[in-house]
């Protein structure tokens, strides 16, 4: 009888279907205390800058909205939305260590195929991994609108 490697008696697992995830408000906020967003806030905050004449050029298309500050804070909340991300750099660099961190949970495990670990760690949890930072980012244009609006108004 012939040994096989750990990894090859992982199954073949099908396409993760993409699901949301809901950070509850107080996960979100202890984060936020505890300085775990400390980044993030600063690639927000450049990404403002950034699109700070998209942004102007938006605030003035919404005038349904009376209140200034409410329309760049939803012209941002937007521009987030539809960019889905700040700074694909980071956000790349972020997934990897995640996948890096996986790998090794594995290794640990006897399980060494990185390539197969990595399409396996994509397939499962990237959806849910941008879902959950889209989330955040929402969450911090709020937390932030006053030092945002600021940025734009400049």
């Amino acid at each position: 009888m012939t040994k096989t490697a750990p990894e090859d008696d992982l199954p073949e697992l099908p396409p993760e279907t993409p699901t949301t995830v809901f950070y509850a408000q107080d996960v979100l906020e202890r984060k936020l205390a505890n300085g775990e967003f400390d980044r993030l806030k600063d690639d927000l905050k450049q990404f403002v800058l950034r699109h700070k004449a998209e942004i102007r050029q938006a605030v003035e298309e919404l005038p349904q909205i009376v209140d200034r500050r409410m329309r760049i804070v939803e012209t941002i909340r937007t521009c987030v939305e539809e960019s889905k991300s700040v700074s694909p750099a980071a956000e790349m660099a972020d997934q990897i260590n995640e996948i890096n961190n996986e790998i090794w949970y594995r290794g640990e495990e006897g399980i060494t195929d990185r390539a197969r670990i990595s399409e396996e760690w994509t397939r499962r949890y990237a959806a849910q991994w941008r879902n959950a930072r889209l989330q955040e980012l929402l969450f911090l244009v709020q937390a932030m609108a006053d030092e945002l609006v600021a940025l734009v108004e400049d």
